[in-house]
């Protein structure tokens, strides 16, 4: 899906509230369909998810403690091997295997690459499960 729009259009918004970070503010109107199914409001955040521009990585954790952690927040069932094997095959379809075990790190202490930033922001919303 491609969403374009100029300054304060609403987009964000309209990214919000199918996500569900808006809560139960204001109004919606209208019905969303995802393959050929309409959602009920309470389920938009069960399908939907987005990436924002600026990330709120842990600096001193390392790419897979962060997945990890992610995971066991967002992942409501599943024993500690479901978990490492999700986190794993997450960091491989991402291509963030190799570093797995290097600090995120920030622009003054290094770490990873703004791209490899980003993929790891991608991971963990793939990791919360917006329909598998």
């Amino acid at each position: 899906m491609c969403i374009i729009g100029s300054s304060g259009s609403g987009k964000t918004t309209l990214l919000d509230a199918m996500s569900g970070r808006l809560g139960r503010a204001g109004t919606f109107l209208g019905e969303v369909y995802v393959n050929g199914r309409a959602l009920r409001r309470e389920q938009f955040q069960d399908c939907f998810s987005y990436v924002l521009q600026s990330d709120t990585l842990l600096s001193s954790l390392t790419v897979r403690e962060t997945l990890r952690y992610t995971a066991l927040l967002a992942i409501r069932r599943g024993n500690p091997g479901f978990f490492q094997k999700k986190v794993e095959a997450v960091m491989a379809e991402l291509s963030l295997s190799h570093v797995a075990d290097r600090l995120i790190g920030n622009y003054s202490l290094g770490g990873i690459s703004i791209g490899e930033r980003r993929r790891v922001s991608i991971a963990a919303q793939l990791l919360q499960d917006p329909r598998e």
